[in-house]
């Protein structure tokens, strides 16, 4: 009676966020000052969490998404897209394997009902993913605009004389 508890929503909602960086709640107790973390982890019957992969790194040939050590989907090539793949939602990891092996492994944390849009792009000495929201209402028109040139620190996208996007960095 007469104390008060904040929750406190800490954290990336992010896919491919480190498990250190991960979604989380804290709750904290002002009278005493005690803060704990509570445990999260999505219902049963909590929507699936969705990706959608394209291979933007010429220097890679094609590239497996695993999950667990399962294929989510056939081998996708240099720019080539997987299909959407719906997963359950919580944490797990992902790999994009080619032939002779992985070419890069992380986390991969999916919360109900979101999709993300990853891009594998960059060197085969350092090749990079990047996660990037899916619309969430159909129909929407969504137009984005990534640099994945490495070594082409910032761009200009013109339309004539008019900019639509400016200083764009790579990555």
């Amino acid at each position: 009676v007469g104390s008060a508890t904040t929750l406190l929503g800490i954290g990336e909602i992010a896919p491919l966020s480190a498990p250190s960086d991960g979604f989380g709640v804290l709750s904290f107790d002002e009278e005493s000052g005690a803060l704990s973390e509570l445990a999260l982890s999505p219902s049963a019957q909590a929507p699936d969490g969705q990706i959608l992969l394209f291979h933007a790194s010429r220097e890679l040939a094609a590239v497996t998404p695993r999950s667990a050590g399962t294929a989510l989907h056939p081998a996708i090539a240099y720019q080539r897209a997987s299909t959407l793949a719906a997963l359950p939602a919580g944490k797990r990891s992902l790999s994009l394997d080619e032939a002779a092996g992985p070419v890069w492994k992380g986390p991969l944390n999916l919360w109900p009902g979101r999709g993300w849009l990853l891009l594998l792009y960059g060197r085969r000495s350092a090749p990079k993913l990047v996660a990037l929201p899916r619309p969430e209402q159909a129909p929407q028109t969504v137009w984005r605009v990534a640099n994945l040139v490495d070594g082409l620190s910032s761009v200009d996208l013109l339309d004539g004389d008019d900019a639509l996007v400016s200083g764009l960095s790579y990555g």
